[in-house]
Parts: structure tokens; C-alpha cells; sequence
């Protein structure tokens, strides 16, 4: 039957009113699972990929097509080669800065799970010319057509992260690339900047219009954008340092760098503001959007629909996520200092969402990683609720079974974060109960785990081992029970001292020695 109507549909002699109904006919039959399949069997896509500029059904027919087809046989590789194929050949069709074309390419490419996206397709090429071509482009809709951009790009981010990357911000000028002696992919970015700056300052009043969830899903598309181009950024500048070529590896030429940078740290600026004003104006609203006391002249000053930015919003806000990344990003490769005083604003939104959004913790303790280059950083963090979360945090990822890579990165980076906070408290001739806490954790710790855990375990024993050798007089008869206790620590976990890093190994070699001298009173 469908190979009866691809022949039809083929004929020269079929007049546009018999097309229209046999692709209405289509529509109706691939709307069942055996009726997708066959459809896709009888290679009917290509078919109907002629036709999906005048026949706008056509594009919402492969796309049932090819979900349902999946759902049905479980055949993703063959029904992946088809939908690169049809992407092939809607890149034909389609006008060079069609926003119906990567509206249905996004849609297309949704029906495969982004860790099976491997080898990279022809057809990514064409499509990020065109993507930057879109640059320049008018569109009756502006606002949707960004948002059509912004979706297609960040998810094509995260299906090729190694090459798509390269592809849109990483091609050399040329003729069909430039304008005005500017690179696409340099508009393209402060396109993304300029829409961040524009709508950011007057998102919290805007949350009660109709349009609000639009613009953040626009803006988060945005964030995502600019936080993959400091990743490329950082990468070029890491190949330039290895490398004589000098410039040549940047994506442009080093004025436009510097402008381009000038600009992303203004977005972090107002960004911060934003997370500032946005974590002040979550504590104004109560669970049932009712002000909580002694906050009621915040929502009056935000003007601020409560329903829309309740106690619980931020945690799960994707914008939010898609900020605190880029902030990650770039606050480690920033120089200037005045990004980072600015940064310490949210102390106090950090620690909240350290506690209640696990996925943020990654990018959270990022930034605050930057605090201890602030003047009082490290003693925010030290005085505040910040020492208890981290700690709690801690203790979570060194008593996990089998933690991934990212959480014993954030174990390392804690530990390395709170031996400066320590150092910063001791000067100031300050100590905590909760480092005797800490001390106890360390005894708790047993040598077992992968070699990167067993590393991490070995860092928390030495910081234990530094807070009670350094702790005050005052603390001394406490910390002499305890340093007891710790001298074991080391010597178990080096039981297992075959799948640990020389480094950690020999730093818990030393402190057996140290801790040994200690209780002899030679030290």
C-alpha cells in the first residue's frame, strides 16, 4: 500500500489536490505502530521529505513515523541511519535559515537517546552553516525563532560534545562565514550575550506574564550556548600554550577575544544579580505564595508573582542550572577580582542549594572554590552553614559504594577548599567543635573503593590528621584522644596502598611517621 502511494506521489502528472490527500491518508495510516513501520519499511520518508517545505504534515508524519517505529521494534541504529538520511534531505529543501527545519530536526533527532549519538552525520556541517547563517537572518517571530536556535543547539551540544563545538564556533573565515570582517560564529555568541542582557534584568518582574516560561527556556538555551564557547575558549587558549602557533588558535582574532570576554563578564554580572534577587525572592514567598515575616516589602519591591517563584522553584529551575554553570565556567578562568567580591553575594543561595539540588553541587562548588581568593571569603564559609554542608556532602560521597567521577571530583575539590578555610581560622586563633566531628568522620574511614576514592579517603585523613595537630591549646586534650584514634587511620588504608596514588601514598607514609613522633613527644 505505501509503496503505492510513493509511486503517486512521485508522478509528475499528480495534481497538488491528489498529493494533499494521499499525505493526508499517510498521516492517518503511520498514526498506528504497524502502520509506522511499514511505512518506513516502504522507505516512504524519502518520499516525503520532497515535500516537506509545501506540505508542512508531511514533517509531522515522519516525525510519528519514526517515534512510534522506534517504540515498536527497538531497532535504533536502523531507524538513526534513516533519520540522518531524512535530515540529508530536508537540508536540500529548505531554505537556508528555515526555523521550521530546526524546529523538526530538534524534534527528529529527540526520538534517539543522546549517549547514542557516536559517529558524526554529514548532514552537521550544512546544518551549523546554517545555524550561523541565522545570525543575520530577520524572522517574522524573532523570539521563537531564537528559542528554535537555541533548543537545536544546545541539544546538538550534548549529542556531539567533541565535535560540534569545533564546527560552530571553531571554522576559519571565509567568504559565506563572515560579515563585515566579522565571524558568524562571533555574532552568533553575541547574539546569545545580548539577549541574556536584554531580558535577564526584568525576568523576576515578568513571572507573572503570559510569555515568562518561553523566555526562560530561550535564556537557558543561551547559557547553555555561552558556557559551551568558554569551554572551546579555554580549550584553544590551553592549545596555544602548547603549541608555537600562537593566536592562530583562537576562534578569531584577539581583539575580537577580548570584547567578546569584556562581554561575557558584564552577563556574569547581571547573572549574579539575577540568582542574588531570585534567592531573595524564593525566602519572600511562603508555600502558598504568601510572604513570609519581615520580607512582604521584598515581593512588594520585585513585584513578583509568588506562585511562579515559590520555596522550592530554584532548586529544580533548569535556567538556574544552565547560570550556575556558565558562572563555574568562567569565575575559574577570570583574572579580575571584582567577578569574584561580586560572586560572594551568593553565599547564601550557594549553601542552600548545595543542601537541596544534588546535580548543582558540581558547578556550585565550583564557585565557591573562587571564594577563598576574596578578602573574608574563607572565613564566610568557615562561619556560616557552609563547613556543615560541605561536610555532610563529604561524608556522603567517601561512605558511597561506587561514586561516579563527577562526586569525587567535589570530594577533592572540599578538601582542598577546607584546608585554606582552616589555615584562614587558626590565624584568626579560631576553632570549631566541628572539626573534632570531622576528625571522628576520618576514623570511621575503611581502605576500601576505587583507586580514585581511596585517593579522596586519603585526603580527608590528612586534612583530620592537620585539624587536630594544628588545632589550639585550648583544644589540646581532646585532639590528644583523637590524634590516638587517627594513627590507625592511615596505616588502614594503606592496606590497600597497590591501588592509590604514589603521591597519597607517600603523604600517608609521612603522617604515620609525624603522627608516631607525636605521641613519643619527639615533635
Amino acid at each position: 500500500m505505501f509503496t503505492r502511494y510513493n509511486l503517486r506521489l512521485t508522478n509528475s502528472s499528480c495534481l497538488l489536490e491528489t498529493k494533499t490527500l494521499i499525505i493526508q491518508i499517510l498521516a492517518k495510516l503511520v498514526a498506528t505502530p504497524h502502520g509506522s513501520v511499514a511505512f518506513l519499511v516502504s522507505k516512504g520518508w524519502l518520499v516525503l521529505s520532497k515535500f516537506a517545505v509545501e506540505e508542512p504534515l508531511s514533517l509531522l508524519i515522519m516525525n510519528l513515523a519514526f517515534g512510534a517505529a522506534i517504540e515498536v521494534t527497538g531497532n535504533t541504529s536502523e531507524i538513526q541511519s534513516n533519520i540522518h538520511e531524512t535530515i540529508s534531505e530536508w537540508i536540500k529543501v529548505f531554505p537556508s535559515h528555515s526555523t521550521r527545519l530546526f524546529e523538526h530536526v530538534h524534534s527528529l533527532l529527540g526520538h534517539i537517546s543522546i549517549n547514542q549519538y557516536s559517529n558524526v552525520p554529514s548532514w552537521l556541517l550544512p546544518l551549523t552553516r546554517r545555524l550561523l547563517w541565522s545570525s543575520t537572518s530577520r524572522y517574522d517571530d524573532p523570539s521563537h525563532s531564537r528559542l528554535v536556535i537555541n533548543g537545536l543547539s544546545a541539544f546538538l551540544m550534548k549529542c556531539y560534545p567533541n565535535h560540534f563545538p569545533e564546527l560552530l564556533y571553531g571554522q576559519p573565515p571565509s567568504n559565506d562565514l563572515t560579515v563585515k570582517s566579522k565571524p558568524y560564529s562571533w555574532l552568533f555568541i553575541q547574539l546569545r550575550l545580548i539577549d541574556i542582557r536584554s531580558s535577564v534584568p526584568s525576568l523576576i518582574e515578568g513571572s507573572s506574564l503570559a510569555g515568562y516560561e518561553a523566555t526562560k527556556a530561550r535564556l537557558t538555551g543561551c547559557y547553555d550556548l555561552v558556557s559551551a564557547f568558554i569551554s572551546f575558549l579555554v580549550k584553544c587558549s590551553d592549545a596555544m600554550s602548547d603549541s608555537d602557533e600562537g593566536s592562530d588558535k583562537l576562534p578569531f582574532n584577539p581583539s575580537l577575544v577580548l570584547q567578546i570576554r569584556e562581554d561575557i563578564s558584564n552577563v556574569c554580572s547581571l547573572t549574579i544579580e539575577y540568582l542574588c534577587d531570585r534567592f531573595e525572592a524564593m525566602r519572600a514567598s511562603g508555600a502558598n505564595g504568601q510572604a513570609l515575616p519581615g520580607n512582604k516589602t521584598t515581593l512588594d519591591r520585585l513585584n513578583l508573582a509568588a506562585t511562579n517563584l515559590g520555596p522550592e522553584s530554584m532548586a529544580e529551575d533548569p535556567l538556574v542550572r544552565s547560570q550556575l554553570t556558565m558562572l563555574s565556567l568562567y569565575l575559574r578562568e577570570d583574572e579580575g577580582e571584582m567577578l569574584r567580591k561580586e560572586a560572594g553575594r551568593m553565599r547564601n543561595a550557594i549553601f542552600w542549594l548545595y543542601g537541596r539540588a544534588p546535580d548543582l553541587r558540581y558547578p556550585l562548588i565550583m564557585i565557591l572554590e573562587q571564594f577563598q581568593y576574596n578578602p573574608g571569603g574563607l572565613g564566610s564559609i568557615g562561619d556560616n552553614d557552609g563547613w556543615k554542608v560541605l561536610v555532610d556532602d563529604l561524608v556522603r560521597i567517601v561512605r558511597s559504594h561506587a561514586p561516579d567521577s563527577t562526586m569525587v571530583t567535589c570530594g577533592k575539590t572540599i578538601v582542598d577548599l577546607m584546608g585554606p578555610v582552616v589555615s584562614h581560622a587558626i590565624e584568626e586563633g579560631k576553632s570549631k567543635d566541628e572539626w573534632q566531628q570531622f576528625a571522628r568522620i576520618a576514623i570511621q574511614l575503611k581502605a576500601k573503593g576505587s583507586r580514585e576514592l581511596l585517593d579522596l579517603k586519603g585526603s580527608v585523613a590528612l586534612l583530620a590528621i592537620d585539624l587536630m595537630t594544628m588545632s589550639p591549646h585550648t583544644m589540646s586534650k581532646a585532639t590528644a584522644e583523637l590524634r590516638k584514634k587517627l594513627v590507625m587511620v592511615p596505616s588502614r588504608l594503606l592496606t590497600a596502598r597497590d591501588k592509590m596514588d604514589e603521591e597519597t601514598h607517600h603523604d600517608l607514609d609521612a603522617a604515620v611517621e609525624n603522627l608516631k613522633m607525636r605521641s613519643l613527644g619527639i615533635v
